[in-house]
């Protein structure tokens, strides 16, 4: 009745997307008109100890592969149903054919076809059970099971990422500017409040969404986030305990990425380690993924030590303390909080051999130039943090 219904009018549909969102079902419904008339032809004469369905399942099982084709579709039916569903005349329309079909609405019975597999694994199940075992048909009844739970495993597959998809689609909604987030390989893992800790020792709380292939963090409303950056859970990736803190206690721990480091607090332990845990199985799996499966946590993103944690310059061989007059430094290539003196140098980006960074630590120099000679023709440039909420230069953090 839907598929007549809304055919009437290539106003309100066009021919395309009608068959977007209808797929194969004329097709999926012959086949079950066939099988069902070929039962009806074996039932009409139904004999306990004689009557044999088994080989007509048999028979029609290599047809309900074509179920994959309309499941594979229904993503996209149900992107095509939506945005129709935003047009008056479409629902309009929609709500006259609902009187003729007992009230159901079309979504209800397109996920009709995807649950038809799953309910014929349950009939032939309880046949099967019920079926002695020198009956003539149990040979054939246990072979059709089999192939139909083949089917549906492949279709129960497909709807899981389905499902998944759908879950990442409502998280790109809401967001404020449009933004993409759906692959074909990207699932959800996780969502949770986190207060980060910016480079100046200054705490703010951001929604972070985990995924089997990246960590994004935004803020704002619930409905109206900002991103404000993607980490991927790449060779740099990794996560690291901090097991007490004057401050934070025992409810913080740091990400590394190759795009920006930084420490993170809990409102409460229980949810660090959930956090950490989930992370950890990313990671774990991701790296499986890499070439060699290993880890290259040198290509992370230097950690920048929050500035109210020193109030001296982190060099062992060093005890200046920061004043208005000797202020506070971050080394860009391990983040420690380091006077002027000892923050001279200059070195090669890690991330771009072309781009020269500073300041630098000389331990960080001499440990660079113990491995091959430093750069000395790159354009001097200050590496900053590439969240701009989040950073400030130097010399303003000490004002």
């Amino acid at each position: 009745n839907y598929l007549e219904g809304l055919s009437s009018d290539t106003k309100i549909i066009s021919s395309e997307d009608l068959k977007g969102i209808f797929a194969d079902i004329k097709t999926i419904h012959q086949l079950n008109l066939a099988f069902l008339n070929d039962l009806e032809s074996r039932t009409s004469s139904y004999n306990g100890s004689k009557t044999r369905i088994g080989d007509h399942f048999v028979k029609f099982c290599p047809y309900f592969r074509m179920y994959q084709n309309y499941c594979n579709n229904y993503d996209n039916a149900m992107v095509l149903l939506t945005k129709y569903s935003e047009k008056q005349s479409f629902n309009t329309l929609c709500l006259e054919i609902r009187d003729k079909c007992n009230g159901k609405t079309l979504q209800s019975l397109l996920i009709l076809p995807i649950q038809r597999l799953p309910r014929y694994k349950l009939c032939l199940t309880e046949i099967v059970k019920n079926t002695e075992n020198n009956h003539p048909d149990i040979i054939d009844l246990k072979r059709a099971l089999e192939l139909v739970e083949e089917t549906t495993t492949l279709i129960n597959t497909r709807m899981k990422e389905f499902e998944s998809r759908q879950q990442v689609r409502a998280i790109e909604a809401r967001f404020e500017k449009k933004i993409s987030f759906v692959k074909p390989h990207r699932k959800f893992k996780k969502e949770g409040k986190l207060t980060k800790v910016d480079k100046t020792g200054k705490d703010k709380e951001y929604t972070f969404f985990l995924f089997n292939d990246q960590l994004i963090y935004a803020s704002g409303e619930e409905n109206a986030l900002k991103l404000h950056q993607i980490l991927s859970v790449d060779r740099a990736f990794f996560i690291q305990d901090v097991p007490h803190h004057d401050k934070y206690s025992d409810r913080s721990f740091e990400i590394h990425s190759s795009v920006k480091s930084f420490i993170v607090h809990c409102s409460e332990y229980k949810i660090k380690r959930e956090w950490m845990d989930d992370l950890r199985v990313v990671v774990k799996d991701r790296v499986r993924l890499q070439p060699g499966k290993t880890q290259q946590r040198e290509l992370a993103a230097p950690l920048m030590v929050p500035d109210d944690w020193s109030d001296e310059c982190q060099l062992k061989d060093c005890d200046t303390k920061f004043t208005f007059v000797n202020r506070r430094h971050h080394c860009r290539y391990c983040g420690k909080l380091i006077c002027s003196k000892c923050g001279k140098y200059k070195l090669a980006s890690r991330m771009n051999k072309d781009k020269v960074v500073k300041p630098v630590c000389k331990l960080c120099f001499n440990a660079y130039n113990n491995i091959r000679p430093a750069k000395a023709n790159g354009k001097i440039e200050e590496e900053q943090d590439d969240d701009s909420d989040d950073y400030e230069d130097d010399k303003k953090s000490n004002k």
